[in-house]
């Protein structure tokens, strides 16, 4: 299975640098997507000690993203890839740890399933592109 994630162009939006995360799932040909396939977005910042800090992700609003669900006895926010392989989020701009946790049916999870991912602000005008075929 590949998985591409996409940090687009940061843009300012009411006066708050946000990026469009994208991440597409697809089969190891890249000639289909594959839908199902769930994930738990982190923002990760550090304290004044210089320690990372993991919390779950917010929208631009300020909201949670993803639902809860219990898998395998964890509780996790939830983002699931649509019937396009596709997961689509507006988020400020910064640093974020995108883990699979479950596959998409017919397909097991790597060992290495987690992905630090670092938008760029807006002021830098530039773009991160990570593509990881597992």
């Amino acid at each position: 299975m590949t998985l591409l994630v996409l940090g687009l162009i940061s843009y300012a939006k009411n006066g708050v640098e946000v990026t469009t995360l994208s991440i597409v799932t697809k089969g190891s040909d890249n000639k289909f997507s594959l839908s199902g396939a769930k994930y738990t977005i982190k923002k990760i910042t550090t304290d004044e000690n210089n320690n990372e800090v993991i919390e779950d992700a917010k929208d631009y609003y300020g909201n949670l993203i993803g639902n809860e669900e219990n898998i395998d006895g964890t509780a996790y926010r939830i983002i699931t890839s649509n019937e396009n392989g596709e997961i689509n989020l507006d988020l400020p701009s910064g640093k974020y740890r995108i883990t699979e946790i479950v596959a998409p049916t017919g397909y097991k999870l790597n060992k290495n399933n987690s992905y630090d991912v670092v938008s760029v602000s807006y002021t830098h005008l530039r773009a991160h592109e990570t593509r990881h075929d597992l």
